[in-house]
């Protein structure tokens, strides 16, 4: 079985999957032109490390999931200035009573915190880094996998081109690896 072909049943089999398919180069080149521009609700810069990472692996399956599916293994987003200095964090599930107990946070939202000891020395910035897939590691000849969330506009694009619904529910995550076979 090919490497693509069995990362996709791992993925299908996984709780929360609703569907799984691979992205071919045309749609992946729609969705880092949507990246481009991409900013906050407050019009910070956003930076989809993640998904630069992704698409230049040999193979991009885009995972339609909803909210049964595992959280991340890591956060997905941090807030940094210019000088890389973590400002802020993703809070993932379970980790709440940790930083409750921390003097140097605010909550922003219920799933993000601000670092109230780190000053920024320049203009802070959001960057979603590439994530962790552990399901897909075991396949063999599977190399240098990551996860990543889209931003809102190369949802769209995702949404638009394989004319999925946009139902809120429903959220996308892109996974990319390379492999030998």
């Amino acid at each position: 079985m090919a490497a693509i072909d069995e990362a996709l049943e791992i993925i299908k089999r996984m709780k929360g999957t609703q569907i799984a398919f691979p992205l071919n180069k045309k749609d992946i080149g729609e969705i880092l032109e949507a990246e481009k521009n991409v900013k906050s609700q407050m019009g910070q810069k956003v930076f989809n490390l993640g998904l630069e990472e992704a698409t230049k692996r040999d193979h991009v399956i885009c995972i339609v999931k909803d909210v049964t599916f595992r959280p991340p293994p890591e956060p997905t987003v941090f807030m940094l200035d210019e000088e890389g200095t973590i400002l802020g964090t993703e809070v993932l599930p379970g980790e709440h009573q940790k930083y409750e107990t921390m003097e140097n946070v605010m909550f922003l939202c219920q799933d993000f915190v601000v670092f109230t000891d780190k000053k920024q020395k320049t203009r802070e910035y959001w960057m979603m880094p590439p994530v962790s897939f552990p399901e897909l590691t075991t396949i063999a000849g599977v190399t240098e996998v990551v996860s990543c969330s889209p931003s809102p506009p190369s949802d769209i694009v995702i949404k638009s081109n394989y004319k999925l619904v946009d139902d809120p529910k429903l959220a996308t995550i892109l996974v990319g690896f390379n492999s030998s076979k």
